[in-house]
């Protein structure tokens, strides 16, 4: 077992038992929301209480991501979540109880702690929503655009 590998199964077993553990971001998926280097705070939390904008950490190829929930799908004998990070633009494969870690509470940045409960927080993450929700439509607009302007270009030929 390499070290990243211990130091996920110690954070799981943290969870497991009710405490919250801190991660470092890594990447640049959630920018300019969630930044490199910040402090996430990954507490524990039921799936059935994760709601559309929350942003939670799976694993994935033994590596932990946090990213934001934009889907829930729900059926009788399961809670599956379809994510994506703010600056991507395919989602992640589908988060189950068994890749998932738990929900980000809080980060920290440059010695300044922010809850991700707080209003400026939660209206970015409605306007996110909104964005992801208006991404088919947008794509169809730029794509009859090219076409039309394509159609046009062999015209003047």
């Amino acid at each position: 077992m390499n070290q990243q590998e211990l130091s996920h199964t110690l954070r799981k077993e943290i969870i497991r038992q009710g405490r919250s553990v801190q991660i470092v971001a890594s990447g640049y998926s959630m920018f300019p929301f969630l930044r490199k280097g910040d402090f996430l705070t990954v507490e524990p939390i039921s799936m059935d209480k994760i709601k559309r904008g929350d942003v939670v950490v799976f694993e994935s190829e033994e590596k932990w991501i946090a990213h934001r929930v934009i889907q829930i799908n729900r059926n009788s004998e399961s809670l599956e979540f379809l994510m994506r990070g703010d600056t991507c633009v395919a989602f992640d494969t589908p988060v189950n109880q068994e890749n998932f870690i738990g929900r980000v509470s809080e980060f920290q940045r440059l010695n300044c702690q922010k809850k991700l409960s707080g209003i400026c927080r939660r209206l970015w993450t409605k306007l996110i929503l909104v964005k992801f929700s208006m991404y088919p439509l947008v794509a169809r607009i730029h794509l009859r655009i090219h076409h039309y302007y394509l159609i046009q270009l062999k015209g003047l030929k």
